[in-house]
Order: C-alpha cells, then sequence, then structure tokens
C-alpha cells in the first residue's frame, strides 16, 4: 500500500482518492486521523488537512476518507490549473473542473 503523506505535504485529491472530489481538492496534511479509524476499510484511512485555495492559503481544516492510492503528492511544486484538469479528467481545453 501507498505511504501515507507526511505532515506539512501538499497533496492533492481527486476521483481516485474518493467519489466526492469530483472536483480536485488541493491540501496540506496536517497527519492522519488516527482516532477515527477505528476499523478502515482496506486501503482507505482518514486524513486530517488544511483545503488550500488558488493562492495555497489554508481555507478550511477538513477530516477526510480517501483511498490512500488515490493521493496524488504535489512534491513541493506549485499545482497549475492544468494540474486541477487533468486530476478531474476534464478536457484540459476548457475551463470546467478548475
Amino acid at each position: 500500500m501507498q505511504q501515507l503523506p507526511r505532515s506539512g505535504e501538499v497533496v492533492r485529491l481527486g476521483p481516485a482518492a474518493s467519489p466526492q472530489f469530483t472536483r480536485p481538492v488541493t491540501a496540506r496534511m496536517i497527519r492522519p486521523a488516527h482516532e477515527l479509524d477505528e476499523v478502515p476499510m482496506d486501503g482507505w484511512r482518514w486524513l486530517d488537512v488544511y483545503v488550500l485555495d488558488e493562492k495555497g492559503d489554508a481555507v478550511e481544516r477538513r477530516a477526510l476518507y480517501v483511498r490512500v492510492q488515490g493521493v496524488l503528492r504535489c512534491n513541493g511544486r506549485e499545482v497549475s490549473r492544468r494540474d486541477h484538469q487533468v486530476v478531474a479528467g476534464a478536457d484540459p481545453s476548457n475551463g470546467r473542473n478548475v
């Protein structure tokens, strides 16, 4: 199984992480939410994160239930509008799902 993101790491959460992310979300990892993991489904975990806006500012703190294999690491680079479209599976030529 894929390793969980580290605290402070920026990740992208799209449909591969959970069906709730029809529009991808960029988030900064706070920590795995272990206290919520009493009996998680295989490959799924609760993550405590800050949801980030387009500027990279935290706008909301959330506990999210995600499929670990679907979590995309940003590796310290900024996420572009094109990344939003590709992760969402949208047509990069239009501005929807951004």
